[in-house]
């Protein structure tokens, strides 16, 4: 790890390039794009935001973008999310009592995480049913995961005694761009960038 900050800002520009380079002008017009940019309200989300912003800005590219945040618990925060990238449209998807119904959950408890991961997958295919893209353009769903949640994935699958490799690959989830159902695709922008470098 660096003590340098530009350094590591750099090192994450490079590797957002890289990810541009290798998975999306290969095989994809980047002006034909229409992200969905999942937010979270962390700072793994908005690094994600604003990288590709600034990666189409300085090729004078036009971006495509909507971004959107689920809110699960209530608070405030879903609500400060847009104030943060000004530039973007950000909707809310209120999936409060949805959240309910699925985990069950009580205050107090342990938070079910894989039902709550569950519950907004199931609001955010929802969203991309209702809100289909103009004509010609493709769907990236992108989320601000990075190189070291793969590598996190690796450690809990070997942990548990599997081909940690093999059945990361075999679930699809180490791939930097999946084609989901349609002609969606799951895109993680963030795949070749270590956790500190979006801080």
């Amino acid at each position: 790890m660096t003590s340098n900050p530009q350094s590591a800002i750099d090192a994450f520009h490079r590797k957002l390039d890289m990810f541009f380079h290798l998975h999306v002008e290969r095989a994809f017009d980047p002006e034909r794009l229409h992200w969905w940019i999942s937010l979270s309200g962390g700072k793994d989300s908005y690094a994600m935001a604003e990288g590709i912003r600034r990666w189409y800005q300085a090729r004078g590219l036009r971006l495509t973008a909507t971004g959107f945040t689920i809110d699960q618990w209530g608070g405030a925060a879903p609500l400060s999310i847009g104030a943060q990238l000004p530039w973007l449209s950000v909707e809310v998807l209120d999936a409060r009592e949805l959240t309910k119904s699925v985990t069950g959950y009580a205050p107090g408890e342990q938070a079910p995480c894989r039902r709550c991961a569950d519950t907004r997958r199931q609001v955010t295919d929802s969203l991309l049913l209702r809100r289909p893209v103009a004509q010609g353009f493709v769907p990236f769903l992108a989320r601000g995961l990075h190189l070291s949640d793969t590598a996190v994935s690796l450690a809990w699958r070997f942990a548990l005694g599997r081909d940690a490799a093999s059945d990361l690959l075999g679930a699809g989830k180490a791939r930097p761009i999946a084609q989901m159902a349609g002609d969606v695709h799951l895109v993680k922008p963030l795949a070749y960038a270590r956790e500190f470098e979006t801080a």
